[in-house]
Order: structure tokens, then C-alpha cells, then sequence
């Protein structure tokens, strides 16, 4: 037999080892932009956790309602965009990556006109809406309708500000510099926390703190076109496409729907209790719900990170199939020794923070939520896939077509069973979701899952079992042993991290964790 030609083995040998290097490169990237947006979104929680009391105590409970309220809805305003934001992220990425052939300052440039236009529509709209918003909708004391009426109108202007800034922002995100992201969301958004209590001690009121916020909020979008200008100098041409429009479009449209949808799920089962049972079940129920939900923290990290790192690597590619499996992993590495310590403290946890009542009508809810939210979280990798690599209807449509079903089944279970009832319910709604997400991805790329079907099945079942057993030994654990059940679960948490870290995770997998800190930002 004929052996291979010398110069074929060594090019090959090359190939497979540019291709093991750009694999291990983009690993690396993924994770540290992970740990950049999580930091980029605890920093600003703890300065917001320390202002709360002065700024609750400086504007009183009226103002700070509205003030809360503006927040809120500045947060959601880029739900105005259609998804566009998406949409130019991805196009961008596989611009920047080589996969397509479109001319970058077109896709931008058309975004970015269609969020001046979007922008200036929800302005419009909601200063139009604001008399009636004052009057009828929240009911407003009079003496306060003056001071809200201008808030409302410097909230109106702040829209296309954030949705031009949002803008900038996913071009930045298109080619994962999320270092110069967090770089401006970080002292911005401590910022946004920090200048009421400062405002407040200068003796001014509400109006000058919602000024200030869309102060804050332009030179954040300035800040991101400042830098997409210096990075990405081929998007200094002002080009505008209508050929454009209708692929941003059309892709935003899924995007939008699945947003909006998600954002309808996350918030029935709410309505739904306040209606059936009351403020005071309601209150019982949001309480555990919030308290987990802070865990959404790093998969909402993770997913940020990992669609532009998705739109860049082309189908098919091992490249890809290893970053999806990497993001399963670093979920589950993360946060099942998590919610094993919240399963077996919820009660005292509970106690501590919210008091004895809590403590015990909460419970049940808390721990459905805890293993719901890592079950959740997972989900949050293939729903990412499935936009990048051009699918977005896919998940839009499983979270339309499930939406009607589980609001009548959180219904019934609300009437036999109250705020437990529907907390399973939603747990089966994450179970059924994320299996789908799952599916769904394998239907688009055969291959997405390889990564993970080469994970030993004791990798992962080891450490359940483990964290399972410490849970049930803290729930019989009698009084007066605390201490010993504190040990046990300490050196069980242990033993799971060091066991999941041989076993689970792969050398290559431990090699980009461990390039964290070394890792160039190019």
C-alpha cells in the first residue's frame, strides 16, 4: 500500500492544528467575555443595592414609585426595536468573520436609521400617552402630577437615545469587544444608580434625576460610537440599503416576538395569583421568584457572549459545535453546586432576608424555582444557536404556540393547588421548553451535540447524586448539628467542583478557564 505523500501529512498535521488553535482561541475569548459581563452586571447590583435606602428615603414612597416605574420602562425600551438590535449584531459578526459578503457600513447604517425612526415613533407615543398615564392609568395625586408630567417627557426623549446607543453597542458586541462594552456600561450604569443620592443631597427632586439619567444615557451612546469608530473604521461611511430592510426586518420580526412572548410567560403566572388569591399570595410568590431569579445572572452573561461567538463560526464547523457545548458546561459547572446550597439552606436563607413568614410560605416555590432556573438556564444556549445560525422563528414559535396552553394550565393549578401549584406548573413548562430548544437545535446542525455526547455519563450523575444526598441529610439533620451538616456540605460542594473539573470538563475546556487572566483582547 502507498504510503501518504510527505508534504499531504504535514500540511494536514498543520491544519488540524491551526484548527485545534483557533478553536482553543475562541474558547478562551467566550469565557472571558463571560466573566466581563458578569462583572459589567454585579458591580452595578451592589451599588444599586447600597444607594436604595437613600434614594427611598430622599424622594418618599410617591416619587420613588415613579421613579421606579421610569426605570423600569427605560429598561424595556429596547423591546421597540423589532429585534433589530439582534439582527445587526449577527449580520455584522459574520460580516467581520468573513462568512458573508455584505457591505458592513450598509447593515449598520441601515440599523441604525431604522432606531432613529423607532425611537422617535415610542416618543411620540408616549408623550402623547402621558396625560392619560398620569390621570387614569396610575393614578397620580394631583400634587405630583406636575413633577411626573416632566419626568414622563425627559423619559420619552431618553428612547431613541437608548435605542441608538443599543445600536453602537451590538456593533461592538458584533466583533466581541465586550471588554470596551463593560468598559462603558460599568461606571454608566453605577453612575445611573449613584447620581440620585447625590442629586438628593444637592436638594434637587425627580425631574433633575430623570434628566440626569438621559444625561448619562447619551454620553453612553456617544462613549459607543466613539469607540465603534475607532474599531471599526469601515463603518464610518453613512451608507442607507432598502434592499437592507427588509433582511433586518424579517430577522428582528422572530426576534421581537420571542422577546416580547418571553417577557408575557415571565410575568401570567403574577397576574394570573394576584388575581385568584390576593396581594398577600402574590407577595409570598414574587418573593421566592425574585430571590432565584438573581441566579440568571451568569446564563444571561453567557448568552450575551455566546450569540455573536455563534453568528461568527459557520455551520457544520467543529469550532461551533464545541463552543455550544462549552457554554452547557460552564452553566452547569456553575451553578449546580449553586443550587445544591440553595435546596439545602432555602428555609434559613428565606428567614434571614425576608423573615419568618416567608420562610415558610415561600419554600416550596423557592425550591421549584431553583431547579427550574438551572434547567432554565441550559435552555438559554441552544435558543442562542438557533438565532445566531438564522432560525429565529423557531424558538419565537415554540414560545407562541406554549404561551395559551400554559396560562390555562397555571389557571387550573392556581385553583387546586395556589402559589405551589404554580410553580410546578411553570417547572414543567421549563422542562418541556428546554427539551424543545434542544431538539430544535439538533435539527438544524446533526452534529451541535457532540460535544456533550462525549461527557462520561458519571461526570454529571456523580455530582448530582452527591449534592442530592447533602440536601436530604440537611433536611433530616436534627437541631444542634448544624455545624456538621455546614461541614458535610461544605466538603461535599468540594468534592463536587474538583470531580466535575477532571471529568466533566474536557483539557481543553480546563486550559481556556484556566487563560482566563492571560487571554490578549484583540
Amino acid at each position: 500500500m502507498n504510503g501518504p505523500i510527505a508534504g499531504q501529512e504535514e500540511s494536514g498535521a498543520t491544519v488540524s492544528l491551526d484548527a485545534h488553535a483557533v478553536g482553543a482561541e475562541a474558547q478562551a475569548r467566550f469565557l472571558r467575555n463571560v466573566s466581563l459581563n458578569f462583572v459589567g452586571q454585579v458591580l452595578p447590583i451592589l451599588v444599586g443595592v447600597a444607594s436604595l435606602p437613600f434614594v427611598v428615603r430622599g424622594l418618599g414612597p410617591a416619587r420613588f414609585a415613579l421613579f421606579s416605574l421610569a426605570l423600569l420602562m427605560l429598561g424595556n425600551t429596547t423591546l421597540l426595536d423589532i429585534g433589530l438590535g439582534r439582527a445587526v449584531t449577527k449580520l455584522l459578526a459574520e460580516v467581520h468573520a468573513h462568512t458573508v459578503d455584505v457591505d458592513p457600513a450598509a447593515a449598520f447604517w441601515t440599523a441604525l436609521f431604522l432606531h432613529v425612526a423607532l425611537g422617535v415613533i415610542g416618543t411620540i407615543i408616549l408623550l402623547a400617552a402621558t396625560p392619560l398615564l398620569i390621570s387614569r392609568t396610575f393614578g397620580i395625586a394631583p400634587a405630583l402630577q406636575t413633577e411626573a408630567k416632566w419626568s414622563f417627557v425627559v423619559l420619552a426623549l431618553a428612547v431613541p437615545v437608548v435605542l441608538v446607543g443599543s445600536c453602537f453597542r451590538g456593533a461592538l458586541e458584533a466583533i466581541q469587544r465586550f471588554d470596551l462594552v463593560n468598559g462603558v456600561k460599568i461606571p454608566a450604569t453605577v453612575a445611573l444608580y449613584a447620581l440620585p443620592v447625590v442629586l438628593l443631597f444637592g436638594g434637587y427632586g425627580l425631574v433633575a434625576i430623570m434628566v440626569a439619567t438621559l444625561v448619562s444615557k447619551g454620553l453612553v451612546g456617544f462613549a459607543y460610537a466613539v469607540l465603534v469608530r475607532r474599531t471599526w473604521p469601515a463603518l464610518q461611511r453613512v451608507v442607507f440599503d432598502r434592499g437592507m430592510v427588509r433582511k433586518l426586518v424579517s430577522f428582528g420580526g422572530w426576534v421581537s416576538a420571542a422577546n416580547v412572548t418571553g417577557s408575557a410567560l415571565g410575568y401570567v403566572d403574577r397576574f394570573l395569583i394576584g388575581g385568584a388569591l390576593g396581594a398577600t399570595a402574590l407577595g409570598y410568590y414574587s418573593a421566592a421568584v425574585d430571590a432565584v431569579s438573581r441566579v440568571f445572572i451568569l446564563p444571561t452573561s453567557v448568552v450575551v457572549a455566546l450569540f455573536p461567538a455563534f453568528s461568527r463560526l459557520e455551520g457544520g464547523r467543529k469550532e461551533l459545535h464545541d463552543m455550544f457545548g462549552l457554554g452547557v458546561k460552564i452553566l452547569i459547572f456553575s451553578l449546580l453546586p449553586l443550587m445544591g446550597v440553595l435546596l439545602a439552606y432555602g428555609s434559613p436563607i428565606l428567614h434571614l432576608w425576608l423573615g419568618p413568614d416567608y420562610a415558610t410560605h415561600s419554600l416550596a416555590v423557592f425550591d421549584i424555582y431553583v431547579v427550574g432556573a438551572l434547567i432554565n438556564s441550559l435552555g438559554w444556549v441552544p435558543f442562542a444557536f438557533l438565532q445566531a445560525r438564522g432560525r429565529p422563528d423557531l424558538p419565537a414559535k415554540v414560545l407562541l404556540y406554549e404561551t395559551p396552553l400554559f396560562a390555562l394550565l397555571l389557571w387550573m393549578a392556581i385553583g387546586w393547588y395556589g402559589i405551589t401549584g404554580a410553580a410546578t406548573v411553570w417547572g414543567v413548562r421549563v422542562v418541556a421548553e428546554v427539551l424543545l430548544f434542544f431538539w430544535l437545535a439538533l435539527r438544524v446542525d446533526r452534529s451541535v451535540l457532540d460535544s456533550l455526547r462525549r461527557v462520561p455519563v458519571l461526570g454529571i450523575a456523580v455530582p448530582t447524586l452527591v449534592l442530592g444526598v447533602l440536601v436530604l441529610v440537611q433536611a433530616v439533620l436534627p437541631a444542634g448539628y448544624q455545624l456538621l451538616g455546614l461541614g458535610l456540605m461544605a466538603l461535599g460542594v468540594s468534592a463536587t467542583v474538583i470531580g466535575m473539573w477532571r471529568v466533566f470538563l474536557e483539557p481543553a475546556e480546563r486550559t481556556a478557564l484556566l487563560s482566563l487572566l492571560r487571554l490578549p483582547t484583540r
